[in-house]
């Protein structure tokens, strides 16, 4: 039986963070911040998971700028829009590169592949267009929803 859940709006997306966010003493984002992660979200898919792995994305980049600045105060430190957006251009990062580096193997007649095979390809067509490559846990993610899209490629790289 497949269970269908319709799509939260931006408003319910914000009101979950909220509740989920009352239970800390202090305030971890800034107003703006959450609502420009909601209105991404619910835009796209409304897939409140999504939501959450955004928002954890963004205090991850506001630890990273904690750890690599000592004059801040980490009292007055808050997610900020700047953190949110690059968050939100992480997770909807387009698979295009993936697929250009798909077209790359396949030149070389390489039809038969792995993960790793394909990830080589993929780090070497980001450097040459200057593009920071995501990681290998990541690429996964893009080609099993590429596999999962009816692309057949994609689909026989999980298989082995």
């Amino acid at each position: 039986m497949v269970l269908s859940f319709r799509a939260y709006s931006m408003d319910q997306i914000i009101m979950i963070l909220k509740q989920r966010l009352m239970a800390l003493p202090y305030t971890v984002f800034q107003p703006q911040a959450l609502e420009l992660c909601a209105r991404k979200v619910a835009a796209s898919s409304g897939d409140m998971r999504k939501a959450l792995g955004i928002c954890r994305g963004a205090i991850e980049r506001l630890e990273t700028e904690l750890r690599d600045d000592t004059c801040t105060s980490n009292l007055t430190s808050m997610v900020r829009v700047d953190h949110m957006a690059i968050a939100l251009s992480r997770a909807y990062k387009s698979p295009i590169i993936v697929l250009c580096s798909a077209v790359k193997l396949f030149r070389k007649e390489k039809k038969d592949t792995t993960i790793g095979e394909l990830n080589k390809f993929y780090i070497e067509v980001c450097k040459s267009s200057l593009i920071p490559p995501v990681g290998i846990m990541e690429l996964a993610c893009m080609c099993r929803v590429l596999g999962d899209q009816g692309i057949r490629f994609f689909a026989t790289v999980f298989s082995k």
